[in-house]
């Protein structure tokens, strides 16, 4: 089984909690207006890698960079719910802390089979589609005041310092690329 990737960052601070593997899926059936990460909204846009593939990176990245746990980002990650249910099965011994983003909110996950297995190994869902008339700087990870943080395991405390910081940016240099990850201040799409 393959999962389709747009990019991966190995270790990053800026999308979410403590060091993380980072991890955009391509493909978006929602499609939100003012997506950062527009380039993602076709599957077809993304390189499809195989799980067992992907896990082994996952695993040989918490052994090198001693990574805390793993952000799934997107495009929408659970319209690849099965692909995702399959590799988390696989990295479920590894002890690492799931964040997932998603444009669903977590009552219309809860309604999808498919979508609501996946939840068993989350344990920080940020759920609800981007709105750019409701942007919101002020709350860490989160893009839009509609959108909310369910913690579903005991794992991380809301009450910890990492989820009162402030919002930041990390710049990766990617072989010829400079890529911006984190919560954007600017659109930079729209920046001439």
């Amino acid at each position: 089984m393959n999962l389709y990737i747009g990019d991966i960052v190995e270790n990053t601070v800026v999308e979410g909690p403590f060091d993380r593997f980072a991890l955009w899926v391509s493909g978006c059936s929602i499609q939100c207006i003012d997506c950062c990460n527009e380039h993602l909204f076709k599957k077809s846009s993304g390189k499809k890698i195989n799980i067992k593939d992907l896990s082994d990176l996952i695993t040989k990245s918490q052994e090198k960079n001693k990574i805390e746990g793993i952000s799934l980002l997107g495009g929408e990650p659970l319209d690849q719910a099965e692909e995702l249910y399959q590799l988390l099965s696989l990295l479920k011994s590894r002890n690492l802390g799931i964040m997932l983003y998603s444009g669903y909110y977590l009552e219309q996950i809860n309604k999808k089979a498919s979508q609501k297995k996946v939840l068993k190994f989350v344990d920080l869902l940020v759920d609800g589609p981007y709105l750019p008339e409701q942007r919101d700087m002020t709350r860490r990870w989160i893009g839009s005041k509609n959108q909310n943080m369910h913690f579903l395991s005991n794992r991380y405390n809301k009450n910890s310092k990492e989820f009162t910081k402030r919002n930041q940016v990390e710049l990766v240099l990617k072989k010829s690329s400079l890529e911006a990850h984190g919560y954007p201040v600017l659109n930079l799409k729209k920046v001439k």
